[in-house]
C-alpha cells in the first residue's frame, strides 16, 4: 500500500545536470507534511542508488493526453507488484494518500474538483514513492519513482541515478 508520494516536476532541458543526480533532474513539491521532512527523501535515494544495478526503467502502459508516456524506475522483480498498486491509485478515486498527488489529474484520468487554482497539476510529472516498509510484508519494498516523459527522458534518469550510484557507493 502506498501512502507517502513525493511530487516534483522534470526541470527544463536546459536546467538539466545529469552530474547532480536526481535533484539535477528534478524539483520536488513542498509537500506540506512532516513525514516528507524527517530524511525519508535522502533516506529513500540512498536505498535506490545502492541497489540501482537491479533497477530498471519500464513504461507502464499509461500515457498523458499530450503523448507522453508514464515510466517506473524501480527494482525489476517488483515492478508487477508496483504496477498493479499503481493500477489501483490510478482507477480508484477513493484510494488515500498522505498528501494529493496529482498523477490522476496528469494522466487526464480524473476531473478533479480539488481547487487548483494556487497549485497546477499540469506541472506535475514526476512521482517518488518513499517509505514503503508497510508495502511489503517483509519490510524490505522498494521505494520508486515515476514520471510522464519520452523515450529519450529515460536516459536522463538512468544517467542521474547512476551518478547518485557513484556517490554512495
Amino acid at each position: 500500500m502506498m501512502y507517502l508520494i513525493q511530487r516534483g516536476k522534470i526541470k527544463d532541458k536546459k536546467d538539466i545536470d545529469v552530474k547532480r543526480g536526481i535533484s539535477g533532474v528534478i524539483s520536488l513539491d513542498y509537500m506540506g507534511s512532516a513525514e516528507f521532512e524527517w530524511g525519508t527523501l535522502p533516506r529513500s535515494l540512498q536505498k535506490i542508488a545502492r541497489n540501482y544495478d537491479n533497477f530498471d526503467i519500464v513504461k507502464t502502459g499509461h500515457k498523458s493526453p499530450d503523448g507522453r508516456y508514464l515510466f517506473l524506475i524501480s527494482e525489476k522483480d517488483k515492478y508487477d507488484s508496483i504496477c498493479k498498486e499503481i493500477n489501483n491509485l490510478l482507477l480508484d478515486p477513493r484510494y488515500l494518500l498522505k498528501e494529493e498527488s496529482f498523477i490522476r489529474e496528469a494522466l487526464g484520468l480524473s476531473n478533479s474538483s480539488i481547487c487548483v487554482s494556487s497549485y497546477s497539476y499540469k506541472k506535475t510529472n514526476f512521482w517518488w514513492s518513499v517509505d514503503n516498509s508497510s508495502f511489503g510484508r517483509d519490510n524490505k519494498e522498494c521505494d520508486w519513482m515515476l514520471f510522464l516523459g519520452k523515450n529519450k527522458d529515460k536516459q536522463i534518469f538512468d544517467s542521474a541515478l547512476k551518478a547518485d550510484m557513484e556517490r554512495f557507493s
